[in-house]
């Protein structure tokens, strides 16, 4: 149920991030010592099974 809840969270997110040619902004890359939002979003894809789709957003 929480798989399906975040599911149909983050597809509309995607929906929207896909429509752009890059992404880029402020600490948008993780190091050691902070995990950026973007990298949050990309776990999360994963466990939902919307990986696929994160790793084809262009991250400039």
């Amino acid at each position: 149920m929480l798989l399906t809840k975040r599911l149909y969270r983050f597809s509309p997110i995607l929906d929207v991030i896909e429509r752009y040619d890059a992404l880029v902004g402020y600490a948008i890359f993780s190091d050691k010592d902070f995990i950026s939002d973007i990298d949050h979003i990309g776990v999360t894809c994963e466990k939902v099974g919307l990986l696929e789709r994160f790793l084809h957003i262009n991250l400039a």
